[in-house]
């Protein structure tokens, strides 16, 4: 069996999450087809820090595929994707409580500074560490 692509968004969205920006490079609109639940999205974007730093992009490697409705992206993300035309533009601001949540300070570890990065030597540096399953876990240097 061959899955389909059901729909093809590229876009421009603007996420502000915290102190990151989300961001995605547009197309015109292709038809009056919009993002519903079930349909397969496609899209590239760009992760910018609020003063305009790259952080992370699908640029110059596959664009992101995930299921709308089925809980894949962070919440105000998905609901903001919600009924948008397939190649519309858009920009976004996201709520930490509607993104990954606000700052647990619980969650707050203090790491050697031999096991950072020279490079991430900053506060305000993002580095992205992975957890027992092996998913991802971006974490800020305070």
């Amino acid at each position: 069996m061959r899955l389909q692509l059901s729909a093809f968004l590229p876009l421009l969205f603007i996420l502000i999450l915290g102190n990151r920006v989300f961001a995605a490079a547009a197309e015109k609109p292709k038809d009056n087809r919009v993002v519903k639940d079930g349909m397969l999205v496609t899209l590239d974007y760009t992760v910018k820090t609020p003063d305009g730093k790259l952080l992370e992009t699908s640029k110059g490697s596959q664009p992101l595929k995930y299921i709308h409705g089925k809980k894949m992206m962070i919440p105000g993300l998905e609901r903001e994707l919600t009924g948008m035309k397939i190649g519309a533009e858009k920009h976004i601001t996201i709520k930490p409580e509607d993104g990954y949540g606000k700052l647990n300070p619980n969650a707050v570890q203090e790491v050697p500074k031999e096991k950072v990065p020279p490079n991430a030597l900053k506060v305000g540096a993002v580095l992205v560490g992975t957890n027992k399953d092996g998913s991802p876990i971006p974490m800020t240097v305070r």
